[in-house]
């Protein structure tokens, strides 16, 4: 199996109301556009999309936020094939969901808040959940999906956390102590954050910090 990257650029969603009116995504990219038939009501942040390669041909899967569920859908014809629910233990955890990324062939790795990773199956039971540790500067959120997918190597699953947590009170000290890259192992309890930095000088004189008005200015 293999995912495909598009890259997005406008995403509208369509809602049908009335008779004869289609309902759809569409999606515009460079010098390309595909319109996706859908069956019902459907809303998604482009992040969430994501598109792969199968044995049985290219599909592609969306968080609907109407319905709180993981839909994987025949691409390009929008048949839809599955409905994943996103409840656990009869705890409803889509109100903590973040992101979902298809690993293997039948199994969804997701993000939740607090920051833990899991992996659930195509009915959408829970495999397992592993609860990040405390990282360098507090980390309130982690998300995966398209724009930051989680990636599988040597039993070992790796996320990216580029967000800037308390951005606007954030100094160039404090990024440098934020990791970018967190990570749990398959094979053993471990979960762990590594010193993956910004450059010393991301922000440079790039950010304008908040300063008193001196004694000419104001209104």
């Amino acid at each position: 199996m293999k995912r495909t990257s598009i890259h997005i650029f406008i995403v509208w969603v369509f809602f049908s109301c009335g008779q004869g009116e289609k309902k759809g995504f569409k999606f515009q990219l460079s010098d390309l556009e595909l319109a996706i038939p859908i069956n019902e009501w459907a809303s998604s942040n482009p992040g969430m999309i994501i598109i792969y390669d199968s044995d049985s041909g290219e599909h592609i899967m969306i968080y609907n936020h109407v319905i709180k569920k993981l839909q994987i859908s025949e691409f390009p014809s929008g048949k839809l094939k599955l409905n994943i629910p996103l409840e656990f233990e009869n705890e409803k955890r889509n109100k903590r969901f973040t992101g979902g990324t298809l690993i293997a062939k039948d199994s969804i790795f997701v993000t939740f808040f607090p920051p833990s990773i899991g992996m659930i199956n195509f009915e959408g039971e829970l495999m397992f959940e592993e609860k990040l540790p405390d990282a360098n500067y507090s980390v309130s959120h982690i998300g995966n999906g398209s724009m930051i997918p989680l990636f599988k190597s040597n039993g070992i699953i790796y996320g990216a956390q580029p967000f800037l947590m308390d951005h606007h009170r954030m100094t160039q000290e404090d990024i440098q102590k934020q990791q970018l890259v967190y990570s749990i192992s398959l094979d053993e309890d471990i979960s762990a954050w590594h010193d993956v930095f910004y450059d010393a000088a991301y922000w440079g004189q790039e950010k304008n910090y908040p300063t008193s008005p001196g004694p000419n200015e104001g209104v």
